[in-house]
């Protein structure tokens, strides 16, 4: 979620228009880590100390929706802090959090699609994915 709130951010939006919305699986912002570009060199993955991440979700512009797992902090489930900054800015048309009590952090990507269960709630990410990036690119 990291790189998907600072993407949505004012500065990069400034600079990138074309970026219209975000959507982020399992957060995991609080640890703010990022590419870092290099001259002449391949970008670098780093973290940093420095960043606050609640100005990086103060910042946010564009719509945002974060699905979450339990195993989440309790910050970026439904109804946490995220969520509350969010949806006292004006200017964001759009925020949903989905929470998805019964999976583990890295369903979508890692989860055992062969538990129905999981398979269930991986469909469900995919099709509420779908139609969020649908009404907003």
């Amino acid at each position: 979620a990291f790189t998907v709130f600072k993407a949505g951010g004012e500065k990069f939006t400034k600079a990138h228009p074309e970026v219209k919305c975000g959507v982020s699986m399992h957060p995991s912002v609080h640890s703010c880590a990022y590419f870092k570009k290099q001259k002449n060199k391949k970008p670098m993955f780093v973290t940093s100390q420095s960043e606050d991440k609640w100005e990086i979700v103060k910042s946010v512009c564009v719509p945002q929706m974060v699905l979450a797992t339990n195993w989440e902090p309790a910050d970026w489930r439904p109804g946490g802090k995220v969520e509350s900054i969010l949806k006292q800015k004006e200017e964001l048309p759009d925020c949903r959090f989905e929470g998805f009590p019964n999976q583990k952090h890295g369903f979508f990507i890692r989860g055992d699609i062969q538990k129905e269960e999981v398979k269930k709630d991986v469909d469900r990410a995919f099709q509420l994915t779908l139609e969020f990036f649908h009404q907003y690119l």
